[in-house]
This record gives structure tokens, sequence and C-alpha cells, in this order.
């Protein structure tokens, strides 16, 4: 009777152990757990951020091609202006030309 009493307890041991050894395992694999959960949710906030910046650069790139397309427009609006002045130029030259030149004409 004896020698059974010892063997149950030394099952009941052993069952024990190995009850405490698959609780250690599996509160590893929840720490594991949690710190993949972490360095995914981390990830995610990345992830957002790195949108809000395409979105903020996107607007950004919007306003600066807006801006282009009315500066171009302007110079555009200017060019007969230009025309102008740069034939007035020459005008001017040749004037300027003749002035100095006056007494060979006479």
């Amino acid at each position: 009777m004896a020698e059974l009493r010892e063997r149950n307890e030394a099952e009941i041991q052993a069952l024990r152990q190995k009850v405490d050894e698959a609780r250690a395992k599996a509160e590893a694999l929840e720490a594991q757990t949690q710190a993949i959960e972490a360095r995914t949710q981390a990830t995610k906030s990345r992830i957002h951020a790195t949108k809000a910046q395409i979105h903020t650069l996107e607007a950004e790139s919007q306003v600066l091609e807006t801006r282009l397309a009315a500066r171009d427009a302007e110079i555009a609006s200017l060019q007969p202006f230009r025309d102008r002045l740069v034939g007035l130029g020459y005008v001017l030259m040749l004037a300027d030309w003749y002035a100095q030149n006056r007494d060979a004409f006479q």
C-alpha cells in the first residue's frame, strides 16, 4: 500500500512539473504574442503616419502646380508687352546709333 502511495505521489509530482512547464511555455508564448502585437501596432501607426504625409505632400504638390500654372499664364499674358519692348529697344538702339553717326549722313 505504501509503495502504491509513493508511486502515485511520484506520478502526481511529475504531472505537476509538466503542468508548471506547460504554464511557463504558455506564459512565454503570451509574452511573444504581446510583443508581436506591439510591433504590429507600431508598424500600423507608421503606415498611418506615412499615408498622412503622402496626402499632405500631394496637397502641397497640387498647390504648387496651381501656382505654376498661374505664373505660366501671367508670363504668357506679358509676352506681347515683351515683344513690344524688344521692338522699342531696337528702335532706340537705331536712334542712338543714328545720333552718334549723324554727321556721316549730312
